[in-house]
């Protein structure tokens, strides 16, 4: 039987075979995801007739070729697709303090990094294809910047011109920073070597340096492109903070003058540097807004005694202080439901109805995610965005889903003592820090927390680890119902007390 005769045959079998056969394929170009049908159908028409119209191949087969290259091509390797086996964020890159790799399964690519810079990050992937394109944007690597805010489509060519797609899913983190506290205690006020009071006071803020992160803000700078620009980049969350407060210029913050703000005209202040610069941005960026508490809290310092400026100077200089104005700074952080004031820092968190007035530190960023906690089943929540484990019910509750009985109270010392000693899911446990406990407040909610993740402690006043720099006799209190934090007593009077582990 001749060549023709038997392309012939081949040709009729295989419409008549494939007739009945279902058309969905995960991978239309890949050969080892053919049935064995159409395997067998092109390797038979192709063995015979290397050069058989592909577009003929198409008509025979069309669910497995439709979206592959219109070339003539012979069997084997050039019925492949590329592969993709690395995805990752490089944090020298993308100006983050680590690398950041992403989970590669069949056709999904899933990576975790920080939220402030998630519509302008540049990847870095390893693959066997001659081209790639992420979005509508031809990739090249370690150079093209790409929106992931949002889930985004890698299409893989070969040298051959047989495709392969890969949908990546972001996920965004929010990393808690040290407060920056070195010191550690004895008797509740008295200084001491942290070494010599682990075994009564264990797991103290100044004990735990760089915890859960370390601060990672760097000294100020400025590109060549914005020479009169000074701005600091956390490399942590990917955000860049303002080195001046507004009204103030200059890099080392000298010109102009000090101004204080209604909060509407602090969203307004930020707000308007992204149009400076003929509308390229202050320092050529343009998501200049308002910080949140959590991004302005862990920013101030926590750590000189008797202080009362809060601020590094060395990063932030000239920073107006409390001969010069008041200490408040503003946050994007309103109160809900009335949404009439907001959460204003210094040294404590206080609310502030928004016609008052207050220096004003603007930031730059992908404003942070929404909260992500589950509830674990075994006493635990796990909060996904700052890798934290938080201990569901607060001492003195009982360990159910419910949370029942009433909150218990101890001084500080015992409260160290209470979260060193509790097994609750095979973990270690501390008292959180006041970073820590800052993540925690939801002000999307009028509660200011998640109450079905953790039930009946509305009322609690909570310790933390945390001395008040401007008394060490102190240390930093959250009460919930307000919200805010304080330094209201000495350390030996009681308060509630809920746990922290991990990241």
């Amino acid at each position: 039987m001749g060549s023709t005769s038997r392309n012939l045959i081949i040709v009729v079998f295989a419409i008549l075979f494939c007739a009945c056969k279902p058309p969905s394929l995960n991978n239309e170009c890949d050969k080892k995801s053919f049935s064995l049908e159409d395997q067998w159908i092109a390797d038979q028409i192709l063995a015979n007739n290397p050069t058989f119209d592909r577009l003929v191949l198409k008509l025979i087969v069309p669910d497995r070729v439709s979206l592959c290259s219109n070339q003539n091509r012979t069997v084997g390797t050039n019925l492949t697709a590329p592969t993709l086996t690395s995805f990752s964020f490089k944090g020298s890159l993308n100006n983050l303090n680590q690398d950041y790799v992403g989970t590669i399964s069949e056709s999904i690519i899933s990576i975790r990094f920080p939220y402030g810079k998630a519509n302008q990050m540049i990847p870095s992937i390893v693959s066997d294809s001659v081209s790639i394109k992420i979005g509508d944007l031809t990739f090249k690597d370690q150079e093209t910047v790409i929106d992931f805010s949002k889930n985004q489509t890698v299409v893989l060519t070969s040298a051959s011109g047989i495709q392969k797609t890969y949908t990546i899913t972001p996920y965004f983190l929010t990393p808690v920073a040290d407060t920056g506290q070195t010191k550690c205690y004895v008797n509740d006020a008295t200084a001491a070597v942290c070494s010599a009071v682990t075994a009564t006071m264990a797991n103290q803020d100044g004990e735990l340096q760089n915890f859960p992160n370390a601060k990672n803000v760097q000294l100020s700078t400025t590109t060549t492109n914005y020479p009169n620009d000074p701005i600091n980049i956390d490399t942590l969350k990917g955000i860049v903070w303002k080195t001046c407060h507004q009204g103030l210029t200059g890099n080392s913050c000298t010109g102009g003058t000090f101004t204080q703000y209604t909060y509407a005209n602090a969203v307004t202040q930020c707000d308007n540097l992204n149009s400076v610069n003929s509308g390229q941005g202050y320092a050529g960026l343009k998501q200049w807004r308002l910080p949140t508490a959590q991004e302005l809290n862990q920013l101030m310092e926590h750590n000189t005694a008797g202080t009362t400026l809060h601020w590094n100077t060395t990063y932030f200089p000239n920073t107006p202080s409390t001969a010069g104005a008041n200490m408040n700074r503003w946050t994007s952080s309103l109160l809900l439901p009335a949404a009439n004031s907001s959460l204003a820092l210094n040294e404590f968190l206080t609310v502030q109805l928004l016609s008052g007035t207050n220096p004003v530190h603007c930031v730059n960023g992908v404003s942070p995610p929404s909260f992500d906690l589950k509830d674990n089943g075994d006493g635990t929540v796990t909060d996904n965005r700052t890798l934290l484990v938080w201990q569901k019910c607060s001492a003195g509750q009982t360990n159910d889903a419910n949370c029942t009985g009433s909150l218990s109270t101890d001084s500080w010392s015992g409260a160290h003592q209470y979260c060193k000693n509790l097994t609750l899911g095979s973990r270690s446990w501390r008292l959180p820090n006041l970073n820590e406990w800052l993540s925690l407040l939801d002000m999307s909610k009028s509660t200011y927390y998640d109450t079905v993740l953790f039930p009946n402690m509305s009322s609690g006043t909570f310790h933390s680890s945390s001395t008040l720099t401007s008394n060490e006799y102190y240390n930093h209190l959250l009460v919930l119902s307000i919200p805010n934090t304080q330094g209201i007593s000495g350390k030996p009077n009681n308060y509630n007390i809920k746990c922290v582990s991990g990241p």
